[in-house]
């Protein structure tokens, strides 16, 4: 397991047959707990290895804390998990989609990034991408979890 760095947009020449004065990438990474922004500006860095390219951050959050399976708030989720998919094994996971998480975690030491949604590797290959859809049938599932949470909280 390591940060990711995926390179989203590109930028040069607006001619095909013109050298640019100047090009710029842009890639979109997810840090690994333990990472920092500033760490992984050095890493790229350091990996370029040319002193005329410069690696910048234009925005970026360091990794919000990893939250404990020993508290109240984790057996809660576990158990209404398992009352809405009883085939499903519950287990803590890496998330590597950002989310609002890093905003809560000052009001909380336990936020548990979870997507209530049971998604086919089809469905699951079309999140951020052309045609992105999710069956109204697994909505209402996602719907009923987070009302049997917040009833059992």
């Amino acid at each position: 397991m390591r940060t990711t760095v995926a390179f989203t947009q590109m930028e040069g020449s607006k001619g095909m047959n013109v050298i640019p004065p100047m090009a710029r990438m842009v890639s979109n990474s997810r840090l690994l707990d333990g990472e920092t922004v500033e760490s992984a500006v050095a890493y790229l860095q350091k990996t370029v290895k040319n002193p005329d390219i410069t690696v910048t951050a234009i925005e970026g959050n360091n990794p919000s804390v990893v939250s404990r399976t020993d508290s109240e708030g984790w057996e809660r989720v576990a158990r209404v998990t398992s009352e809405c998919w009883p085939d499903a094994i519950v287990s803590p996971y890496l998330m590597v989609a950002c989310s609002d998480s890093t905003h809560w975690g000052v009001i909380s030491d336990n936020v548990y990034r979870f997507c209530a949604m049971a998604l086919t590797n089809e469905e699951r290959a079309t999140i951020h991408g052309n045609n992105e859809k999710i069956p109204v049938g697994t909505i209402a599932k996602t719907v009923e979890f987070y009302i049997r949470l917040l009833r059992n909280s």
